[in-house]
């Protein structure tokens, strides 16, 4: 593991390293950094140094290089330390037994003890709560998560179903494109910014799969672009050809909640002609009648799922809603 921080906000950096070991932490994965640099030097003491010149010039150098190579190292280190020792994990530096440290953590990995309790305070607040486990031996060092989260198991930690679970974390806020399935989003407001009010409750609330969007918000329309190559097309009665695919989106904030969400299957047969020219332009959908979203920074994240075989692509784009335009009653 090595990183860069020439110019870089480090306390914004660690920051962001800190909210993703948690984000680790709350799948249950435990992370062992190596760092293959293996065992480095300052790089003070080189060849190209040859003693001559300005004494305090050179004295000024040396020390501005050991100021750096502290700084940056010590940060890279830090960096691991916090993803190790919060998911659980151990880092390791400073060795230059690099296969040796793979094999400790593999062995560190497959060997632990699992150890279980109730917690007495029940106030289930969704704070994140710290451990301490302490054991008689003095020279035993130990390696385990530093807490937990206090939400119900089963509770959902958003207020929308996932439109589509069996896209898994394909759809979740952050995650990497998935590109197994190619295509392109053509995204434009689709009239003024307007107010959701809230709907009268229910006289049988059937429970949190009754929120909806509310507040400030701005209608937009989703047209998608699928390359035809990566999905399948079958034959179906009358010659004609069919697809069978889940489109959805999901709008988060910056910290992964859903805000709203949107899905559709699209499975009307073509006409041999319909098939021909999408075969050699592109399959066009859109998605109807539109998707809310909340005015301010939204993180719009839309996926493509061939129910056929089960390729799925999936991408995310950041967007800033009605931010120039005022609501209309």
């Amino acid at each position: 593991m090595s990183a860069h921080f020439a110019g870089a906000d480090t306390r914004g950096y660690m920051a962001a390293i800190r909210d993703l070991a948690f984000l680790l932490q709350s799948g249950n994965i435990v992370v062992y950094p190596v760092d293959v640099r293996g065992l480095i030097d300052n790089g003070t003491y080189t060849g190209a140094r040859t003693g001559s010149g300005n004494a305090a010039n050179e004295v000024q150098a040396v020390t501005q290089g050991l100021g750096n190579f502290a700084l940056t190292n010590g940060q890279i280190q830090g960096a691991m330390e916090t993803l190790a020792s919060i998911t659980g994990g151990r880092a390791y530096f400073n060795t230059n037994d690099i296969s040796g440290s793979i094999v400790e953590a593999f062995n560190d990995g497959s060997n632990y003890y699992s150890l279980s309790y109730k917690p007495s305070n029940e106030n289930w607040d969704g704070r994140f709560r710290r451990i301490e486990v302490r054991v008689d031996g003095r020279d035993l060092r130990l390696y385990y998560r530093e807490g937990y989260y206090a939400e119900i198991a089963d509770k959902p930690k958003n207020p929308f179903h996932a439109p589509d679970p069996a896209t898994g974390t394909a759809m979740l806020r952050g995650t990497p494109e998935v590109s197994d399935i190619g295509f392109q989003l053509h995204l434009k407001p689709d009239g003024a910014v307007r107010t959701i009010l809230r709907p009268a409750p229910a006289l049988h609330k059937r429970g949190w799969e009754d929120e909806q969007l509310t507040g400030l918000a701005q209608r937009y329309e989703l047209d998608l672009t699928i390359q035809p190559s990566d999905i399948q097309f079958s034959t179906v009665d009358g010659g004609k050809y069919q697809s069978d695919l889940a489109v959805s989106a999901i709008a988060y904030d910056a910290q992964g909640k859903m805000l709203n969400t949107i899905a559709g299957v699209f499975n009307a047969p073509l006409s041999p002609l319909t098939y021909t020219a999408i075969m050699h332009d592109a399959l066009h959908l859109y998605l109807k009648p539109g998707m809310d979203l909340p005015v301010g920074k939204v993180y719009l994240r839309v996926g493509v799922r061939d129910l056929s075989t089960g390729k799925i692509g999936a991408f995310e784009i950041p967007v800033d809603v009605g931010t120039s335009r005022r609501p209309t009653p």
